[in-house]
Order: C-alpha cells, then structure tokens, then sequence
C-alpha cells in the first residue's frame, strides 16, 4: 500500500497539481492479495476505500507492468481463452463509496514471464486532485 501523508495530500491538491505517481490518498488502498503466483493460478487486486472521501477510476486504464532492465515496462492483459484476445472493455468508470472495494482478477497465463509486476491505474480522479495508483509488488515464477 502507498500512502501520502494527510498534510502533503492537501498542500498538492490546493495547489491544483497531480500527486506524485508514488502517492495515493490516505484511507486508499491498491493492493494485490499475494507475494508470489505460478502459471495457471489467479491473481486477485484489490482498490479499497477506507477514507471518508470519495473517489473514482477507470477501470480499463488500469495496467499490467513487469520490472524491465530499463524500468517498469507496461505488459499487455490477456484473457485465458484459447485465441489469446486482449482483455478489452467499454471505459467504464469505478465509483468507489468510502467503505467499499472493487476486487479484479488476472490469469497468470503461459505468455506472462517470470519476473516481478505490480498494477497502475494512471486515470484517478479523487476529490479534488488526479492521481495515480499503484498495487503492492507480485512475482511470477515458472
């Protein structure tokens, strides 16, 4: 979980600016429920909103990156099926009530190397300020 401290939170979002990407809102919480998957297990994320403001995501800009010799690199989704079709979906919105949370789920499927990932949502907007949220580390073994 990232966390900003209440009083940083406050200053960026008066201020008009972005939050860093490395910042989520207090209360806020992108997390992914296990350290280590293998192939054909499912990986379960998790936004959860424990604040007591209100947010909202797009759920179809929420993506998949694999720590890279050069970074973190962004990994196509793809969904389990026999034709390897891309996850694709409407650019449906998440409003997420304080209390609430949104569970999402990604096969660990044969094209996924091993290595070690994390999900971003680059499209945040909360109360006043536009963010970005990034889960827990994850690896992938073989």
């Amino acid at each position: 979980m990232l966390l900003a401290g209440g009083r940083d939170l406050l200053a960026q979002a008066d201020g008009g600016r972005p939050l860093d990407s490395a910042m989520t809102p207090p209360g806020i919480e992108f997390s992914v429920e296990q350290k280590l998957y293998h192939l054909g297990e499912t990986i379960l994320f998790v936004l959860t909103n424990e604040s007591d403001g209100y947010g909202h995501t797009r759920l179809c800009a929420i993506t998949m990156e694999r720590e890279g010799a050069e970074g973190w690199e962004r990994v196509p989704r793809r969904s389990p099926d026999p034709n390897r079709l891309p996850i694709t979906c409407v650019d449906m919105g998440i409003a997420l009530p304080p209390g609430r949370s949104f569970v999402m789920l990604q096969p660990v499927i044969p094209e996924m190397e091993a290595g070690v990932y994390r999900f971003r949502s680059d499209r945040v907007d909360w109360r006043d300020i536009q963010t970005v949220f990034i889960t827990n580390e994850f690896r992938v073994v073989r």
